[in-house]
């Protein structure tokens, strides 16, 4: 091995694995290719996965669904609606009411329509129920 002229050692030795190197690429960017290659592929798995798993999700509560279908009538359980005194406010029995409004009705006097022969009631007691102030006024209750 020929020696330097300036000095007496011998030029050093050189490892086969440690070349300089000839490529433009900067160093890291072979790991950054391998990185960027697992992040696509691992995010194409997961798109995979999701789908697979929507689609047999689909199928399965599409069978469900029928099995589920079911109507079951419940009564309702609650106590009587009373106020402050205990009288019962609404009652859980069918009734005909006979509701008027007093400022709408024109003639009450002159008008001689019959309805008090329909609610078993008299004339002199329809007029009495008609001629009131106020927004509504319960005629007969049946």
């Amino acid at each position: 091995m020929p020696l330097d002229r300036g000095s007496d050692h011998p030029p050093p030795v050189v490892p086969k694995d440690i070349r300089p190197r000839t490529s433009d690429a900067p160093p890291g960017a072979r790991r950054i290719r391998i990185l960027a290659a697992t992040a696509v592929a691992g995010v194409l798995l997961m798109v995979l996965r999701a789908g697979g798993w929507a689609s047999s999700t689909r199928a399965r509560c599409r069978d469900r669904g029928s099995q589920q279908q079911k109507t079951i009538a419940l009564p309702a359980q609650r106590g009587a609606l009373v106020d402050r005194n205990g009288y019962e406010l609404a009652f859980d029995r069918l009734s005909d009411t006979v509701i008027a409004t007093p400022y709408l009705v024109t003639d009450a006097q002159g008008r001689r329509c019959g309805s008090h022969r329909c609610l078993h009631m008299t004339e002199s007691a329809v007029l009495a129920k008609l001629i009131v102030s106020g927004g509504y006024s319960v005629v007969a209750q049946a």
